[in-house]
């Protein structure tokens, strides 16, 4: 298998922080990411084993269920508090990528936006797009036909996921106009501090799911290196309760005393300059 002998955001040096999952770190710009190449083979097979075989993504066929019996929307924390900053912002074209069933899709239409998808598994697209919001089959290099044309880019638990990621953060770049938004939410890398004793597990989806490892700083300084000057960084201070997680009630108590490590950093960042 081939791999990167630089950073990909920077090629400034890497070195290895997880021999398990093979994942370096670069000593500039602090971006984590897995070492290996995988072939968008490999990346497509681990897509539609996910989407289609495997029972992780259950909640999103309840999640469509609800939407097409048009039950009142609830947005979870991530998307509800990067949403309504976006919509503060008195945008009206956007774009999300990742759009999932359509959730997101949907709550934008009904506040009147204009609103575009774009959705890597084709069956996911096609029952996001019978709720009546426009969202397509494919990639984020879809965008790359949109230059300057959006408010704002939306990507939930989606930048961990993509391999090329200084081409996703060009493409961005480029299709927003002066000023435009991006909005994101990422897993928090430095949740593994909540369980010292596992120095290895990740606590998250690995590679090839998962390629890219995020903390505020490193976040910080992958957008701006990719033309983004940051609005706001923030990790969730408490963990989402699960009554089934025996972790639960003990990082809440840790939550209490400042003492855990947040489950998700949300953001929203500005282009600054094009690229």
């Amino acid at each position: 298998m081939n791999s990167f002998d630089k950073c990909k955001i920077c090629s400034g040096q890497i070195q290895q922080l997880n021999p398990l999952y093979n994942l370096v770190k670069c000593e500039d710009c602090g971006l984590i990411f897995c070492n290996d190449i995988f072939t968008d083979g490999q990346i497509q097979e681990t897509y539609d084993r996910l989407y289609n075989k495997s029972t992780k993504y259950q909640p999103y066929q309840a999640e469509f269920i609800r939407l097409s019996k048009q039950d009142s929307l609830r947005l979870g924390w991530p998307k509800r508090k990067v949403v309504h900053y976006i919509l503060d912002q008195k945008v009206r074209e956007v774009c999300e990528v990742g759009a999932g069933v359509g959730l997101v899709g949907v709550y934008l239409k009904k506040r009147n936006l204009s609103y575009m998808g774009i959705e890597m598994d084709s069956a996911t697209a096609e029952k996001a797009s019978s709720l009546g919001i426009d969202v397509r089959a494919g990639s984020f290099t879809q965008l790359a036909a949109y230059q300057e044309s959006f408010d704002a880019v939306l990507g939930f638990e989606v930048i961990e996921h993509i391999q090329e990621l200084k081409d996703f953060f060009t493409i961005v770049n480029k299709s927003l106009k002066p000023g435009g938004l991006l909005g994101f939410s990422v897993p928090n890398y430095n949740k593994v501090l909540n369980y010292p004793m596992d120095k290895n597990r990740l606590h998250q989806d690995g590679p090839p799911i998962h390629v890219n490892f995020f903390t505020e700083e490193n976040l910080s300084s992958v957008l701006q290196l990719a033309g983004f000057e940051i609005q706001f960084l923030k990790t969730k201070s408490r963990p989402y309760f699960n009554v089934k997680k025996s972790d639960t009630y003990r990082f809440m108590l840790k939550a209490l005393i400042g003492k855990y490590h947040g489950p998700t950093i949300i953001g929203v960042a500005a282009k600054s300059r094009s690229l």
